[in-house]
């Protein structure tokens, strides 16, 4: 974590259809309990629209699959 204890949340989902939100809800909850006596955890940002985002970090919660289309295009380049 970042010295104010913050941190950028991302999980590595690679196989999706495979992961369930139980998986991703236990991994959050962690994270949240270990900040959850810090600075960056009582001023963090509440969104009433998606919990998952609810925590010491940084926006969103970030999923490698929200990434998938992206990181498709870059290894055909590289292929090339």
């Amino acid at each position: 974590f970042a010295p104010d204890g913050r941190c950028n949340m991302r999980l590595d989902d690679t196989n999706p259809s495979k992961e369930n939100q139980e998986y991703i809800d236990s991994i959050l909850e962690d994270v949240r309990w270990i900040q959850s006596d810090t600075e960056a955890f009582l001023d963090a940002p509440f969104d009433n629209e998606n919990a998952e985002n609810n925590g010491p970090w940084f926006g969103k919660v970030h999923k490698t699959s929200d990434s998938f289309q992206l990181i498709y295009k870059c290894t055909k380049e590289l292929i090339k």
